[in-house]
């Protein structure tokens, strides 16, 4: 149907429309109209454009369901004007800027819902990071690379652990592989605190540098275990001012994966300053505080 058809239709709409005004009893469409609301109609006409069309003309034009071509531009202009326009052509213009109208209010809807879904699918399916990345460990205070001990990196995502990796010995940089942006990164090593990386900034093959702050508590327990004790009294405070309270401490085997030992903060500190039981070469594994205090201590003697 062209443009000219679907603004006739448009008319014959609001035709029925003015007619039911002064009928509101009439209840059907055009095609349902008979002898007598023909004759209603065409008084209409005349009543307010001092005009009106045959019986005939009505059967041939608006009482089709479907036209097939517009009538004579005299009888648009008649009705046109019967439902308040000056014209058929203003008429069929205001019908046409309408339909732009709504098409455009048609595209912008179809746009933002578009947008809606784009951004829905970001949230539920976080785009990858299509390349290998690598993680390169400094020391935040020293600026050193940390080669002297191993950096263990857990790769997690809704809380649960996808892999675990580490670095090699006398290395310090780590090659991570495609993750998702919503992965974390948890970063431990002995005598440093863990570390969370977030992935929003990293890009492929972007090289990672990671400052992991030290863990001071951690080596100064190292430290008193590998020096000789010449002020016990002094080491025996120190260590209770690092301790919580309720801290329980882990005495694991050299290799670190069966529990030989658990000591109370009490005890530890006995096997510590108390030469007929102390611990030597100490070598800490895990710690973790609570209030700036250690809470819970993973330790392993060292053989050697």
């Amino acid at each position: 149907m062209d443009d000219g058809l679907r603004a006739f239709s448009t008319l014959k709409a609001l035709i029925l429309e003015q007619y039911c005004q002064v009928y509101p009893h009439f209840q059907g469409k055009l095609t349902d109209f008979r002898q007598t609301d023909i004759a209603n109609l065409q008084d209409l006409l005349e009543q307010r454009v001092q005009d009106r069309i045959s019986e005939k003309w009505f059967y041939t034009h608006l009482k089709v369901a479907q036209n097939e071509k517009l009538p004579r531009i005299d009888m648009l202009d008649l009705l046109a004007r019967f439902v308040g326009f000056e014209s058929w052509e203003a008429f069929h213009f205001s019908h046409e800027k309408q339909q732009g109208s709504r098409q455009q209010k048609w595209l912008l809807l179809a746009g933002l819902l578009l947008l809606l879904l784009i951004t829905a699918a970001f949230t539920w399916w976080p785009p990858k990071i299509d390349a290998a990345f690598n993680l390169c460990f400094y020391d935040a205070l020293r600026k050193e690379a940390i080669a002297n001990v191993s950096v263990h990196l857990s790769v997690e995502i809704d809380g649960q652990t996808l892999q675990q990796m580490s670095t090699k010995a006398g290395e310090h940089c780590i090659s991570v592989p495609n993750v998702t942006t919503d992965t974390k990164l948890i970063c431990t090593a002995s005598y440093y605190h863990p570390d969370t990386i977030s992935l929003v900034d990293i890009h492929s093959t972007q090289v990672v540098d990671v400052h992991l702050q030290v863990d001071d508590y951690a080596l100064m327990i190292h430290y008193f275990s590998n020096s000789k004790i010449e002020d016990w009294k002094r080491r025996r405070s120190q260590l209770n001012n690092i301790f919580d309270e309720d801290a329980i401490i882990y005495q694991v085997d050299p290799e670190g994966q069966y529990g030989m030992d658990i000591l109370n903060k009490s005890e530890f500190i006995n096997r510590m300053t108390i030469p007929s039981k102390s611990l030597r070469g100490v070598e800490v594994l895990n710690t973790r505080y609570r209030n700036g205090k250690i809470v819970e201590l993973r330790v392993t003697e060292n053989a050697s």
